[in-house]
């Protein structure tokens, strides 16, 4: 994420005609770091997503650029912490020519309905909100078909036990998807028998 997406500080709605102000990106940047490496080998930020000469001089094989949109309410006029947050997150995934390989696209959502669950945490709901998204958008990350001259290569030319690493990776984020109940017990099986056949 380059720097002025980190410093953008956005306002939304809170309760009784507040208004709550935040920095989405940044909020966002380390867990959404996280996410990538559970399921690409060799992340790396970017100073800008269109520097041809940082993109040919990383070997980089896809660039990655976040889009967020945030909203955000209250249930009740006297409740200035929003009790409602919904965060839109789409992973502009793309080859360092430009071509596109994928948008996918997520909506996470956090509800608070009692004052006592957030009274010393005002920001609760942004941020159930914000592991929602994040474990939905790992998720569609592995379910993506990727060009084998990219990722693939990618894996081969890191030697077998670079492959390994990749792969534990990948189940334990796979694992967590499944313990949080966002995918199913078949789904679980399915891909994890897949990315131990792709090993």
């Amino acid at each position: 994420m380059p720097p002025e997406l980190l410093n953008l500080e956005v306002t939304t709605p809170g309760g009784g005609g507040d208004k709550v102000r935040y920095f989405p990106y940044k909020d966002l940047d380390s867990a959404y770091m996280r996410i990538l490496m559970s399921v690409f080998v060799g992340v790396n930020r970017l100073n800008s997503a269109n520097n041809a000469t940082e993109i040919a001089n990383g070997n980089i094989n896809y660039v990655i650029s976040p889009v967020l949109v945030t909203n955000s309410d209250s249930t009740g006029f006297f409740t200035w912490p929003p009790t409602n947050f919904t965060i839109d997150l789409t992973s502009n995934i793309r080859e360092p020519s430009g071509k596109p390989i994928a948008s996918p696209r997520v909506v996470g959502n956090g509800q608070v309905l009692s004052f006592s669950d957030f009274k010393g945490d005002f920001g609760l709901s942004g941020r159930i909100a914000m592991e929602d998204a994040l474990l939905k958008m790992q998720r569609s990350l592995l379910d993506i078909s990727y060009p084998s001259a990219g990722m693939i290569a990618e894996r081969n030319t890191s030697g077998t036990q670079g492959a390994k690493e990749d792969t534990a990776l990948k189940l334990n984020g796979l694992k967590e998807l499944f313990d949080k109940g966002l995918i199913t017990q078949s789904e679980y099986e399915s891909k994890r028998s897949q990315l131990i056949r792709d090993l």
